[in-house]
């Protein structure tokens, strides 16, 4: 694998990675108040 080849594949995976974590982010703000209430649950037991 050349140095080109290397970098191609290196800039797939960061670009994967970053739609990966905008998604679960996105989730993360749709569920926002389910999230809460379960940390809040849990805190009780």
């Amino acid at each position: 694998m050349n140095i080109v080849e290397h970098l191609e594949e290196v800039r797939k995976r960061i670009i994967r990675t970053l739609l990966a974590f905008l998604v679960a982010m996105v989730a993360s703000f749709i569920y926002v108040q389910d999230i809460f209430v379960l940390g809040r649950r849990a805190e009780t037991l």
